[in-house]
C-alpha cells in the first residue's frame, strides 16, 4: 500500500511540474534602453497553456545597486498580458536594472526575472527632416524617399532568408538560412508562424509570395519602441487535448486573399500615447537592441536559438 502510495504521490508530481512546465512568461520593456527621467512600460505576458485570462499580475523594479524601487505592484491586465508605467527617476543609477513579474491565473502562479539597461541619454537622434511627416502609411511612407535603401533591404537576407554559407560544413557553400533548411545549431524544428513571423522584418510573416519593396517593415530596425502584433483570426483555429487531458483552442492569424498575414501596430506594449506618427518621425539607426528585439530570443528566450546571444549582450 506504501508503495502505491509512494508513486501516486510521484505521478501526480509529475503531472503537475509536466503542466506548470507548459506556461512561460515573456517580459520586455519599452522603450529601450530605458532613459533616466523617462517613462518606461513594462509588459509581462503569459505564453503557453495559461488560462483564459490571467487573475493577477505584479512587478518588483530593482535599481543597479540592487535597492527595490517598486515593490510588487499590481499591473494592469489585458487578457494574458500585464503592463505597468513607471518613470525612471532622473537623479538615480545608470546600469543593469532588474524587473520581476509575478503571473497567476486560476490554477497557477510563475514568477520571472529579466534585466534591463537604463542609460542617461538617447543613443540616437530624430533626423530633422522627419519632423515633416505628417502621416504614416506603412512602408510607402519610407520608400518615398529610401527606394534605394528599400531595394538594398528588399536583396538582403533579412527579407530572402537565404544566403551564401561557405563555412557551414555539408552543403557545399549553398544557400542557407530558414529556406533550405537551415534554422538553429542543431535542427530545422517548424515553430508556429504566429510565434515566428511576429519578429521577421517582413511584415506579412511567411507569405507564399516573393517579397517585394512594399513588404518591409522599416520600423522594426529603425524604432526601438516600435512593436506589432498579428490579427487574430477567430475562424482560424486550432482545438487540442493536451497531455492533462484539457482541451485547448489557439487562435491564429489573419490572412489576406493573397495568403499574406495582417499586422498592426501593438500599442499596448508602447507607452501611452505613441503614434505612428511619432515613431516614424524617431527613426533612428540600428542599435544593438534594435538587433536583439529579434535575435536574442529567437527560438523561445535568451540564447535558445543561438547559444551566444541574449538581451544581457546588449551592454557586453
Amino acid at each position: 500500500m506504501k508503495k502505491m502510495i509512494f508513486t501516486a504521490a510521484a505521478f501526480a508530481l509529475l503531472a503537475g511540474n509536466g503542466y506548470a512546465a507548459d506556461r512561460g512568461v515573456d517580459m520586455s520593456i519599452n522603450p529601450t534602453p530605458a532613459l533616466l527621467g523617462n517613462t518606461v512600460r513594462f509588459v509581462c505576458s503569459g505564453t503557453g497553456d495559461w488560462q483564459r485570462s490571467l487573475r493577477a499580475a505584479q512587478v518588483t523594479i530593482t535599481n543597479a545597486a540592487d535597492t527595490v524601487l517598486v515593490a510588487q505592484q499590481e499591473m494592469q491586465i489585458n487578457g494574458q498580458t500585464a503592463t505597468y508605467d513607471y518613470t525612471i527617476p532622473a537623479d538615480d543609477m545608470t546600469g543593469e536594472w532588474d524587473f520581476k513579474c509575478n503571473l497567476s491565473d486560476r490554477t497557477n502562479r510563475q514568477a520571472k526575472t529579466s534585466q534591463f539597461i537604463v542609460t542617461a541619454t538617447a543613443t540616437h537622434d530624430a533626423v530633422s527632416a522627419h519632423q515633416a511627416i505628417q502621416s504614416y502609411d506603412g512602408p510607402a511612407t519610407c520608400i518615398a524617399c529610401h527606394e534605394l535603401e528599400a531595394q538594398d533591404m528588399l536583396d538582403s537576407l533579412h527579407m530572402q532568408w537565404s544566403g551564401p554559407t561557405p563555412d557551414v560544413t555539408n552543403i557545399s557553400g549553398d544557400d542557407g538560412k530558414g529556406v533550405n533548411g537551415i534554422n538553429t545549431f542543431c535542427t530545422y524544428a517548424m515553430s508556429s508562424k504566429g510565434a515566428c513571423f511576429t519578429c521577421h522584418v517582413r511584415a506579412d510573416g511567411n507569405a507564399p509570395h516573393a517579397p517585394d519593396v512594399n513588404d518591409i517593415d522599416c520600423l522594426m530596425c529603425h524604432n526601438d519602441t516600435y512593436q506589432r502584433t498579428f490579427v487574430p483570426d477567430p475562424n482560424n483555429t486550432e482545438t487540442v487535448v493536451n497531455i492533462n487531458g484539457e482541451t485547448k483552442t489557439y487562435v491564429f492569424g489573419l490572412v489576406d486573399e493573397n495568403g499574406d498575414y495582417t499586422t498592426v501596430p501593438d500599442y499596448a506594449k508602447m507607452p501611452a500615447g505613441t503614434t505612428m506618427v511619432d515613431l516614424a518621425r524617431n527613426v533612428h539607426l540600428p542599435t544593438r537592441q534594435s538587433c536583439l528585439r529579434c535575435h536574442a530570443k529567437a527560438g523561445g528566450g535568451d540564447w535558445t536559438k543561438r547559444g551566444d546571444m541574449g538581451l544581457n549582450t546588449a551592454a557586453p
